[in-house]
């Protein structure tokens, strides 16, 4: 059907043959040569549109439909040409049943109908999307890439600056410095310029050796152009030691729900404002440690390095009424070398009536005081989740704080100092006997380590798993597998109260 309209003389019908003879054509502008070339891109492109359709949409076209569809593909490609008359020009418009006027070629009145036409029309998918659509394919591209479909067609010129997110990360810097050579503020300015609409997610990765002073305006245009987009996601992470000066303005932001910062600060913070929208809040390197009373809805906070936040008290915490999880260090509430009572944890949970989750760093902690029964006036309620991190099993005063922490309702318990294995085997009552989940992280098999798994097993009838991440199985510098299995097959041995508990092993 196609190979009658073209100059494929003796051509085989094999595709390997087929792309041999067209090989042995000059790569001129004849119009021959051109009208072939498009007929075998035409081909293909349309066969393996046919297979995609046929394995994942269901859909089956005949020969005859398909040669229909391919060839009036072609015909559109023909009309679209800017030509010079010639004789080859002439013999390709009597052979597709076209017409030469001037130095174009048009549609006769004697080729196909409309309405045959349209039959094997070229379904135009991507003018014809959905908007909804669209926008989320474009969600899912980087910044870069999502820019580029404006060369697709002129529907698609400006369909990017519709997208919910922009995320300028670190992929998107490299490929700036690949090809630009360095990062100019003004193309975030562009870009948030050229957005329409609302932003659910904006992200900022500033670089290395890439500052920003005080007084450089690029950040309090950015965030200005932020407010008036009622933007409901911002991050903002700061890869250099100097901090970056916020404006006041971002509190302008009142439709903002999630805000993490990190590396960041306010030039004034008494005049500082409020999220009264805010539900997450995540600081790295904040030294405004004010803004966290500032958010009267906030149910996740997370706070880390404590030392850009030597100033917190528990007072700022007991205003976060609908507080649910909370990720907090405990050396930043005190001095380096003050011992950190028990009680003032208590006092910390007891404020905290909707908390689910706990997360308590205990790195850089060395001394902890658990304090007498009759001092203890705040009791701890339950919760879903309790995580204790960088907890050191031979740190007698860090063991008997953790005990002390989850058996907070029991008023009688008293650790005397120091402590010895049988009282911590006895301390495991109350909430710690309805565990169902055990997460360990990094173990070095010491008997601490192993005696508290056993007294887990031993009394906790409702466990139900124990999983050992990252389990420390080197000696002088490599892998020991003895030493694994070995501390496997002790716990293997352990007696388990529960008949469901298992002990899981992951990288």
């Amino acid at each position: 059907m196609i190979k009658e309209k073209l100059i494929f003389r003796g051509i085989p019908d094999q595709f390997n043959g087929i792309v041999q003879v067209l090989s042995q054509y000059p790569l001129t502008n004849n119009i021959w040569n051109i009208l072939n070339r498009i007929a075998f891109a035409a081909c293909v492109y349309f066969v393996w549109q046919e297979s995609n359709y046929r394995c994942f949409k269901n859909k089956k076209r005949s020969a005859d439909v398909l040669g229909g569809v391919v060839q009036n593909f072609i015909r559109l490609k023909l009309v679209s040409m800017k030509i010079k008359s010639s004789k080859a020009v002439y013999s390709v418009a009597k052979k597709w049943d076209l017409i030469v006027t001037g130095n174009r070629i048009m549609e006769s009145t004697s080729s196909v109908s409309m309405c045959e036409a349209s039959k094997f029309a070229v379904e135009d998918v991507i003018n014809t999307m959905p908007s909804n659509v669209v926008s989320c394919i474009l969600d899912f591209l980087p910044l870069q890439d999502a820019v580029r479909t404006s060369i697709l067609s002129k529907n698609w010129r400006y369909k990017w600056t519709t997208i919910n997110q922009v995320v300028f990360d670190n992929d998107l810097f490299e490929y700036i410095m690949r090809t630009k050579g360095d990062v100019d503020g003004r193309i975030i300015t562009r870009v948030l310029v050229y957005h329409e609409g609302s932003l659910t997610k904006f992200v900022l990765h500033v670089p290395r050796n890439k500052r920003f002073d005080d007084d450089d305006d690029d950040i309090y245009l950015w965030v200005k152009l932020l407010s008036t987009k009622s933007v409901k996601g911002m991050i903002i992470v700061n890869k250099n030691i100097t901090p970056i000066v916020l404006p006041t303005l971002v509190f302008s932001c009142v439709d903002l729900k999630h805000l993490k910062l990190c590396r960041c600060g306010f030039r004034n913070t008494n005049s500082l404002g409020g999220f009264s929208k805010l539900s997450s809040l995540d600081l790295d390197c904040v030294n405004s440690w004010e803004l966290i009373g500032l958010c009267p809805l906030l149910e996740v906070l997370q706070i880390y390095h404590p030392l850009a936040m030597t100033k917190m008290k528990l007072d700022d915490f007991a205003k976060l009424k609908n507080l649910k999880h909370l990720f907090l260090s405990l050396r930043m509430l005190y001095h380096h070398d003050a011992a950190i009572p028990s009680l003032d944890t208590f006092k910390l949970v007891g404020c905290l009536l909707k908390l689910h989750r706990l997360t308590l760093d205990l790195q850089r902690c060395s001394t902890f005081k658990v304090d007498a029964a009759g001092n203890r006036d705040v009791m701890m309620h339950s919760f879903k989740v309790l995580e204790i991190l960088n907890l050191d099993y031979d740190n007698r005063s860090m063991v008997f704080f953790f005990f002390d922490l989850i058996q907070g309702t029991d008023k009688d318990r008293v650790f005397p100092s120091p402590v010895t294995l049988d009282q911590v085997k006895a301390g495991i009552t109350g909430y710690l006997q309805q565990l169902r989940n055990v997460d360990f992280v990094y173990l070095k098999d010491s008997h601490v380590e192993l005696s508290f798994i056993k007294c887990l097993l031993d009394n906790c009838c409702l466990l139900q798993l124990i999983t050992i991440a990252n389990y420390d199985s080197t000696r002088n510098g490599t892998v020991d597998r003895g030493r694994y299995f070995d501390f496997s097959a002790k716990l293997l041995l352990l007696s388990r109260a529960s008949p469901e508990a298992k002990i899981l092993f992951r990288p």
